[in-house]
């Protein structure tokens, strides 16, 4: 019998993870209290019971360590840690995987019996595909549930079952298999859509399908269900309303999810009714396959002073890893990959995600989501080192990398890449963003930024500062933004970031007292855009005493309120010209070329020393176009803008942000520390 050996008080939390697993391991937990006789637990109850009674009589003064081991433990229900398991400020209850790594929490089950496919299905695939696709039964496999919509705007739900071949992600069946097609014409008043070339499909099996794509907006995708098809006149009736934003002629949009369209390796399509799995793999080897299934991998609700390190998440549908309440949670290098929600939604005080490698995420990354905007109360949460990428793979806009919500977080030193919509959105109060490397986001998506917040007067206090913004340029009709301070976003400082290759990359769409300092901008342009929306095209929404900007202001600025205090322009806003950017400056910004600002007449920016190629020189001299690095574009200290007041960047700190993850596979652990100073140029 194999025995996982547990030091310290470590057999508290242990047996409640083993117990949760859909199968427990066939080994004995042997568990070990210091000064305490070795004690075996085999299932779940008794265990919590004797962690409840050991933090009611008295926690060890060192805390628990909770040491699993290697291997893959299928959970048949997320692993919960609760507030009487929680450790005591000083004497944390810390979850440790194994050394090597190899220590997987999985809510995935495996799929298991491939065989031919039915004859009824059979009969729908494409004859090419007949040969390779297999079948499988996967009881309470599904997909979106019908007569729901999903996407920007909708509230968020769990993804569909998703199929995972040798640990990679497989795209569901689509037409096209790649990107979309395009709306030729638009009827009935946007329930029905024309899509040229589309595959003739058989209109009594037709409506199980679904549509995807940016119907209106090239910022908002949205799922609806296909309720009917005229295959000849190419045109699809869609299930229920028009979508959220109408539907426009040359819009993009995909066909998605029907045996019909399982044409090529690694596609797969649901027959739910049936709970029948069809699949065409990817090669000819017999690989491990698994479907997601739970809603969640770990839990941490109501528990204060818990560590959890160096696990593997996987297969939730939902959010894999949950933090609700308490205080000083941590969790570091975690892998956390291959589920339909986010990787880790945290709400609480003071509470940490470290060092974390993410990647193919249904719906977004990290979301740190507390603080009180009613009393300023600051929640703490940081989200620090961590690396994401390909995320999204179920909704596309909205759900970033980073979502950031409340008041007083900090994302620092974060590397962010391979993204169809931003990088991170922000709403709230004094957040903080520093030393993140951004870079490939806003792959398939227009007027978006890669930092974006919005339309609220009152989310002042966010500092923006020491990032590096590289190669972002969106394909939609208005393109991508770097640092986007949208529908007049007011009260935020950019400082000392540098921009590379970036469309537009500080936007200021009509906000006010935004202050943009001592930033780098390169083969970027407009450098700066500044306009007065609130007084033109944005009249009526700032006017309207019911409208979201004039309810916001009402409901948090009053004479005497926490923000009236912070923000003393606030409370006399509607009485200063409300809608004109006022009190906006652009100080000591360095352009590398002769990119000119676009600033819309009649704004009244103040700016101060804006230095241009005449004022540069390198460290190491040459042409710019190939600098990749941050530290490529190091300044030489006698350089006439660094005399004339411009402070050097923060190149070192941001590389490292970079270099730290270099080489990395999936699963990786960051190579080197950093050192993220925190003083301002």
């Amino acid at each position: 019998m194999r025995r996982a050996r547990w030091s310290g008080a470590a057999w508290m939390g242990l047996i409640a993870l083993a117990g949760a697993t859909g199968s427990a391991p066939a080994t004995e937990f042997e568990l070990q209290v210091t000064g305490q006789p070795t004690r075996s637990f085999a299932t779940l109850g008794p265990a919590l019971e004797a962690v409840a009674a050991l933090r009611q009589g008295g926690w060890p003064e060192t805390g628990v360590t909770l040491q699993l081991p290697p291997g893959r433990l299928w959970l048949a229900a997320p692993v919960t840690i609760g507030a009487r398991h929680g450790g005591t400020p000083g004497a944390p209850l810390s979850i440790v995987g194994a050394p090597d790594g190899r220590t997987v929490l999985s809510a995935a089950r495996p799929v298991e019996a491939w065989q031919e496919p039915d004859a009824d299905l059979r009969a729908l695939l494409p004859a090419a595909a007949r040969p390779h696709v297999r079948q499988a039964r996967v009881p309470g496999a599904r997909f979106w549930a019908r007569g729901t919509r999903h996407g920007q705007g909708w509230p968020d739900a769990p993804a569909p079952t998703d199929l995972f071949h040798d640990g990679q992600p497989m795209p569901v069946a689509a037409w096209p298999d790649t990107g979309f097609a395009l709306i030729s014409e638009v009827l009935d008043e946007g329930r029905r859509v024309v899509l040229r070339g589309a595959p003739a499909l058989d209109g009594a099996t037709a409506t199980a399908g679904w549509l995807h794509g940016y119907w209106g907006r090239d910022w908002a995708d949205e799922w609806i269900g296909l309720r009917s098809v005229d295959a000849p006149a190419g045109q699809f009736q869609l299930d229920g309303a028009a979508p959220r934003y109408g539907a426009v002629a040359g819009q993009r949009v995909r066909l998605v999810q029907l045996p019909a369209l399982l044409d090529r390796p690694g596609e797969w399509a649901l027959d739910e009714a049936g709970s029948r799995l069809l699949f065409w793999p990817p090669d000819a080897a017999t690989g491990a396959d698994v479907v997601s299934d739970g809603l969640h991998v770990l839990r941490i609700d109501g528990a204060s002073h818990v560590r959890v390190i160096g696990l593997t998440l996987e297969g939730s549908r939902s959010d894999a890893l949950v933090v609700t309440g308490g205080r000083d949670v941590r969790v570091e290098r975690l892998h956390i990959r291959n589920v339909g929600g986010r990787a880790a939604w945290l709400s609480g005080v003071a509470h940490a995600i470290v060092d974390c490698d993410i990647h193919d995420t249904g719906q977004g990354g990290i979301a740190l989501w507390a603080g009180d905007r009613q009393t300023l109360q600051a929640a703490g949460l940081l989200a620090e080192g961590n690396r994401l990428r390909r995320l999204n793979r179920w909704l596309r806009t909205y759900r970033p990398a980073i979502e950031v919500g409340g008041v007083g977080q900090v994302v620092r030193g974060n590397l962010i890449a391979e993204l169809p919509h931003a990088a991170i959105v922000f709403s709230g109060n004094d957040h903080l963003f520093e030393f993140n490397v951004v870079h490939e986001v806003a792959q398939e998506t227009g007027d978006v930024g890669a930092i974006y917040t919005g339309r609220d007067w009152t989310a002042r206090g966010h500092v923006i500062r020491h990032n590096h913004l590289h190669d972002i340029r969106g394909p939609g009709r208005w393109g991508s933004l770097g640092v986007y301070l949208d529908d007049q976003a007011s009260g935020i400082t950019v400082l000392g970031n540098l921009f590379v290759n970036v469309d537009q990359p500080v936007f200021i769409g009509g906000g006010r007292d935004n202050l943009v300092d001592n930033n780098f901008f390169v083969a970027s342009a407009p450098p700066l855009h500044v306009d007065r929306r609130g007084r033109t095209w944005q009249r009526a929404l700032t006017d309207d005493p019911d409208g979201v900007l004039q309810r916001t202001l009402q409901a948090l600025a009053a004479a005497g309120s926490a923000h009236a205090r912070r923000y003393p322009a606030l409370p006399g806003l509607l009485k200063d010209r409300p809608g004109e950017p006022l009190g906006n400056v652009a100080r000591r910004n360095a352009v590398a070329d002769d990119a000119a600002d676009r600033i819309e007449e009649g704004v009244p920016l103040e700016v101060d020393r804006r230095f241009g190629p005449a004022d540069l020189r390198f460290e190491v001299p040459g042409p710019i176009g190939k600098r990749r690095l941050a530290t490529d574009f190091a300044l030489d200290p006698t350089a006439p803008l660094v005399r004339a007041g411009f402070s050097p960047l923060a190149l070192q700190a941001m590389a490292c942000t970079a270099e730290r993850w270099a080489g990395g596979g999936s699963g990786s652990v960051p190579t080197k520390a950093c050192r993220w100073a925190t003083a301002s140029p």
